[in-house]
């Protein structure tokens, strides 16, 4: 969640420069939307709990985000909170694509016990979006 806050920080920026952000979550969208409140995000958090998305972006060949958990999978026992969730969940990722579909950005983690299972090592925001503007 802290990482997701990151992005308020650049919200007003990104915004006039007509750059939109969303995130995606594995947890059903009542429980984002509670999160969202929460947390006071500034921009939109969906719900994909089948890796729709995920999944489409990964055949695109925009970037492959890591899915930790779900059926055949040993990971599944390794993480016991990933249990909760029957189709396992995706590992962070952040893409940063034009309308033209030319990629500006991508990044993903590859879980391992050197950055916690993917809980650490991220890319911050700021950096994400200097990258991006040298690229706009």
């Amino acid at each position: 969640m802290e990482y997701l806050k990151q992005f308020n920080e650049l919200f007003e920026e990104l915004q006039s420069k007509k750059v939109g952000v969303m995130a995606v979550c594995a947890q059903p969208q009542d429980k984002v939307d509670e999160m969202m409140k929460k947390s006071s995000l500034k921009y939109k958090c969906y719900s994909d709990v089948t890796h729709e998305l995920r999944n489409y972006v990964a055949k695109e060949g925009y970037v492959e985000p890591v899915i930790t958990g779900g059926p055949g999978t040993e990971d599944q026992d390794l993480y016991h909170e990933i249990r909760q969730y029957p189709n396992g969940v995706v590992q962070p990722a952040v893409l940063c694509i034009k309308p033209d579909t030319t990629v500006l950005y991508k990044w993903h983690i590859i879980p391992a016990e050197m950055n916690l299972g993917g809980a650490k090592d991220r890319p911050l925001p700021s950096d994400i979006w200097k990258e991006v503007q040298g690229k706009l």
